[in-house]
């Protein structure tokens, strides 16, 4: 008879140590920072990633809501691209609302670009949709 292998967890996965502290810290975050931070580091090949507190100003440290104390992102380069971005790992079910959104701008880390955010939406099955969200009114492509 064999052992049955060991379920894979994210406390186990050699990245965990790099989001770990934002995870405790942001509880309502921690699924979606490091399946977020793992998507990017591994899949989308992103360099210089750094996970990151944004606090809010006049948020309750200790509240555990999406949103109501800070945020965990991560700010890192896409292969791509010569500058750094802002992420912001959620759950799908998490919402933002204009005030959170405000606040989020105005505490945009000064080596990031400040003209938008991706949000990193993460389903039930882990999958992870990123969407620009852009500050104030911005021209279609097409």
């Amino acid at each position: 008879m064999h052992d049955a292998p060991a379920c894979l967890q994210a406390e186990t996965h050699e990245a965990y140590q790099d989001v770990q502290p934002l995870c405790d810290k942001y509880v309502s975050q921690a699924s979606a920072l490091f399946q977020t931070y793992v998507d990017l580091k591994y899949a989308a090949r992103w360099r210089e990633l750094d996970a990151r507190a944004i606090e809010r100003p006049g948020g309750r440290a200790d509240a555990a809501a999406f949103g109501a104390a800070g945020w965990a992102v991560i700010v890192g380069q896409a292969p791509s691209s010569k500058e750094k971005q802002v992420v912001l790992p959620m759950a799908i079910e998490q919402a933002m609302d204009s005030a959170m959104l405000s606040d989020l701008f105005a505490q945009l880390p000064s080596d990031a670009v400040h003209t938008h955010v991706l949000l990193a939406m993460m389903s039930n099955d882990a999958t992870v949709v990123y969407y620009r969200l852009s500050q104030g009114m911005v021209k279609p492509i097409n």
